[in-house]
């Protein structure tokens, strides 16, 4: 069978919706199911079908829109991105029918993707929401990382697809890089003539400010950023987008939000609240592209910490304040309870222990002379601090060793505090991690910074728009 026919076969078979193709000659290794599709991509329709084997599941991507050699070479590199969050793909091939470029990919079929996850009604936990999404940062974060730099242009919630393992345990990997663009180690962006090239209301506004420009434009990993603090949002909120007035906006309003930099703060989250994502999700869709955090720093936003991650960066900041000198200790002191007393101490926080852990907390102020001020933060991060190192103490205490509280070996601790304080972490992370207090920083605390530029979530939160 000649490639013309081969082609023709397969259309002739779109139209008269045969079941199943056994795709001949050189695609002998790929098998469509043409009424099986999954959806559309950016370049291209997707159907389920196999690989080699019958059993061998697959996602079939068709691509025949013109394609330039530049673009399939892309597409080509990218294939070699080896990452447990980057789709794979197990097989390309391409032929060329009247000088159009035809191709057909095989890749990892996914159960769903995310935007049919976040609709499809079921229950779901935040330690779930929040490693889909850090998947799906680590993805970008591959991409972003790679040599030639990838840039992918489409990060949107259908992008994101979602893989159930043998555990239940589910894993988020990017997909359709159809439209991707390379930049090499040597430059800070790409020039395109296209960078309205996308989905609508998930571009950033320099993407939409030279849609309608012949204007060169130079594309930049900034570009992918803006999308992806979206693409948070919408996730934690439930299809809610930032940029949207109200649940019925159009797309047109929704542009225009995003072109105007009219966030729309209002959305809640019935997962989380809201102080724990809201710096990370409006320093990342930022209007100037060179204040958005980079990926490397955005994967080790405290929004993403493990509860253990964040118990052991409280014990940091209480070696700091133990260790540091009057000196430099005291002012830090006085910034952060000040801080915590303004924005969110509005009760006494010992009022948000359970009563067997409050119980605890009076008897011990009784035996011994350290008392914990219930209005200053930082004793709040030395009572949580001490009572983890003397863990024999209320290990004893068969009330404080249920699954309600700490668990038979501390397993739930750190759970039980950084639950009840959620504005705990974000809030001391984000005062020492601006430039005027990095004096504070002390060496136990320099890892939790390592990637994390001073400005890069800084940033002023801005105006809501008009509900």
């Amino acid at each position: 069978m000649s490639n013309n026919n081969l082609f023709m076969y397969i259309f002739i078979s779109l139209e008269t919706e045969i079941i199943e193709v056994s795709i001949a000659g050189d695609f002998e290794k790929i098998k469509v199911f043409f009424n099986k599709k999954i959806g559309d991509g950016a370049t291209g329709e997707v159907y389920e079908g196999t690989y080699e084997v019958d059993d061998n599941r697959v996602a079939v991507k068709l691509i025949t829109k013109q394609m330039d050699l530049i673009k399939w070479k892309e597409l080509e590199v990218l294939r070699k991105v080896d990452d447990r969050n980057i789709v794979r793909y197990f097989h390309t091939h391409t032929n060329e029918r009247d000088d159009v470029k035809q191709i057909a990919i095989a890749m990892e079929l996914a159960n769903t993707d995310l935007d049919k996850w976040i609709k499809n009604g079921e229950t779901k936990n935040i330690q779930t929401i929040k490693k889909i999404l850090e998947d799906a940062s680590k993805g970008l974060k591959a991409l972003h990382t790679f040599s030639p730099v990838v840039i992918h242009r489409d990060i949107k919630p259908s992008n994101v697809l979602l893989f159930m393992g043998m555990d239940g345990k589910i894993t988020a990997k990017l997909s359709d890089f159809g439209i991707s663009r390379f930049v090499t180690p040597t430059k800070a962006g790409v020039t395109t003539t296209s960078p309205g090239t996308g989905t609508q209301n998930w571009m950033p506004p320099e993407a939409l400010k030279h849609a309608e420009s012949s204007d060169k434009f130079i594309l930049e990993t900034s570009f992918d950023i803006f999308p992806l603090g979206l693409l948070i949002h919408y996730t934690l909120t439930e299809c809610r987008h930032l940029f949207s007035s109200s649940e019925n906006d159009t797309e047109i309003l929704i542009n225009q939000n995003i072109f105007q930099d009219k966030p729309n703060w209002n959305y809640e989250s019935k997962y989380c609240k809201k102080i724990e994502y809201e710096n990370l999700v409006n320093c990342m869709t930022n209007p100037e592209p060179s204040n958005r955090p980079n990926i490397k720093a955005i994967v080790e936003h405290p929004f993403f910490w493990s509860y253990q991650r964040g118990l052991e960066f409280i014990q940091a900041v209480s070696m700091d304040l133990d260790k540091t000198n009057e000196e430099k200790s005291g002012p830090f002191r006085s910034i952060l309870d000040n801080n915590f007393r303004k924005k969110w101490n509005k009760v006494p926080w010992d009022s948000k222990l359970c009563p067997d852990v409050k119980e605890y907390k009076e008897s011990i102020e009784k035996k011994f002379p350290k008392k914990y001020n219930p209005n200053n933060c930082t004793e709040l991060i030395e009572f949580i601090s001490d009572k983890n190192r003397h863990f024999g103490t209320w290990k004893k205490q068969k009330n404080l060793t249920s699954p309600s509280t700490f668990g038979e070996n501390g397993e739930n601790y750190a759970e039980y505090f950084i639950s009840r304080f959620p504005e705990l972490i974000p809030m001391v992370f984000e005062m020492l991690q601006k430039s005027e207090n990095a004096k504070y920083r002390s060496k136990c605390l320099l890892p939790y910074f390592v990637n994390i530029e001073n400005h890069s979530f800084t940033c002023k939160k801005r105006s809501k728009s008009k509900a």
